[in-house]
Formats: structure tokens, C-alpha cells, sequence
């Protein structure tokens, strides 16, 4: 019975979440000219542990492979914990955890605006990210977060970051200090194709002040709604407005 209570206490702590909505396209286009599109909706898993080792499992894969923080950086999972604590023990010369966090801001109004539309003003995005995760979370964990390496994620085609977001984020770590090891953000598209991996902090690029971000927006398209047609002389390829053409 003791035992019974504590799988379902356990279970309970696992609340179900919704899922979110990433995937994947696919063109084809033979040599008479005759395409075909397809979309592909990625399953994430419903429950907030799974979801992380789903993300984690697919960032540590590519981080062991490319080693962006140097040959001798590895990362060893010990163990993954309960969303009470830091989210992994591992073993690393950079790090003694890994914290995951999704970017889904929709306890704002302009995060509730980007989910229905995919359009925000990305300086906003950053912000949101600076504020409620990155600040958060380390006066949460106080000096452990300098040996935390932090992920973030997002489960929404919407809320996927640009490379113009990505380069703003790395500006403003770089101005204002990083309160953790580093940093990374890991975009997945599906369960067979390799995470693309974006080192956050440290980064040695140059970069223009945050300032000059302020203003311009980030349009996330929903793929699954795309239109493809191809004829005789053309391949036009359109997502609402958004028109892709070729001759």
C-alpha cells in the first residue's frame, strides 16, 4: 500500500502539460518539375519530466559529438531529478548540473498574441528570457547556477527563436554577465534528425550592442498550413502572406 501511495504521489508531481507543436517539412521535387510537400507534426511527450529527458537526451547527443565548450568538456548524466531541483546531476569539467527551461511566455500578453499568430517583437522575447528564466533561475539556485549549465527549449513552432533573437541573446549575456556556466539553446525538429545547437554563452563572435535589436520582429511561420504548387515553369511555395517562387 506504502508503495502504491508513493507511485501515485510521484505521479501526481508529473502533472500532464499540453504538448506543444514542432515538426518538420519535406519538398520534393522531381526532374519534370512536379513537386510535393509534406509536414510532419513531432510528438512531444505530456508529462514534464519526459518532456526534459526528450530535449536533454537530443542536446546531449550533439554536444558530446561537437564538444563546443572544448575537447576535455563532455557531459556524463549521473541523474535526472524531479522538477523540485536542478534537473540533472552530471559529470563534466564544466559543470556539475544541467537545468532545462521552456521558452513559453504565455503569461504575457504579447506571448499570448504570438502564439496565435507566430509574429513578436523579439527584444521583448529576449527580455521575457532575461527576466523570468535566466534571472530567476539563478537567484533561485544562488552560486550553484556558475556550475549549471542551462538549456532552453521551446515546444511551440511559435516561440522558436530566430538567429537575429539568438545573436541578441548572446549580446545581452555578454553586457550584462552570465550567472551560469553556460548556456545553450537546442531546437528539435524530429526524432530522427540531429538537435541543432546553439551555444548562448560563452561566445567568442562579435556582436552589436542589444540596442540595436530594439524594434524589429521575428515571424515563425505555421508549417503545417503551407501551400506547394508547381507547374510547367514555376515551384511557388506559400505560408498566408509569405510567397517562395522560383522559375
Amino acid at each position: 500500500m506504502d508503495r502504491m501511495r508513493t507511485t501515485q504521489a510521484k505521479e501526481a508531481k508529473m502533472a500532464k502539460r499540453k504538448s506543444g507543436e514542432i515538426g518538420f517539412s519535406r519538398v520534393s521535387i522531381s526532374e519534370d518539375g512536379v513537386g510535393a510537400y509534406q509536414y510532419e507534426s513531432t510528438k512531444l511527450p505530456d508529462l514534464k519530466e519526459p518532456l526534459e529527458a526528450y530535449f536533454a537526451d537530443r542536446f546531449l547527443e550533439v554536444f558530446n559529438r561537437t564538444l563546443p565548450l572544448g575537447s576535455d568538456a563532455t557531459i556524463v548524466v549521473k541523474q535526472q531529478n524531479d522538477t523540485s531541483t536542478l534537473d540533472y546531476d552530471i559529470e563534466s569539467s564544466v559543470a556539475d548540473f544541467l537545468e532545462l527551461a521552456e521558452m513559453t511566455p504565455l503569461s504575457q500578453i504579447w506571448g499570448r498574441e504570438t502564439f496565435k499568430t507566430g509574429h513578436c517583437d523579439y527584444y521583448e522575447f529576449s527580455k521575457w528570457v532575461w527576466h523570468s528564466i535566466i534571472t530567476e533561475k539563478s537567484r533561485k539556485y544562488g552560486a550553484v547556477s556558475k556550475r549549471t549549465i542551462l538549456l532552453l527549449y521551446a515546444t511551440h513552432w511559435q516561440f522558436n527563436a530566430s538567429p537575429p533573437m539568438i545573436e541578441l541573446m548572446r549580446s545581452t549575456l555578454r553586457k550584462n554577465g552570465c550567472p551560469f556556466a553556460a548556456v545553450f539553446y537546442v531546437d528539435v525538429l524530429d526524432d530522427a534528425s540531429p538537435a541543432i545547437l546553439d551555444s548562448i554563452y560563452p561566445y567568442k563572435g562579435e556582436l552589436p550592442p542589444p540596442r540595436v535589436h530594439k524594434g524589429n520582429t521575428q515571424h515563425n511561420a505555421d508549417m503545417s498550413r503551407a501551400v506547394f504548387e508547381s507547374g510547367d515553369k514555376n515551384v511557388v511555395f506559400s505560408v498566408g502572406p509569405l510567397k517562395l517562387g522560383s522559375d
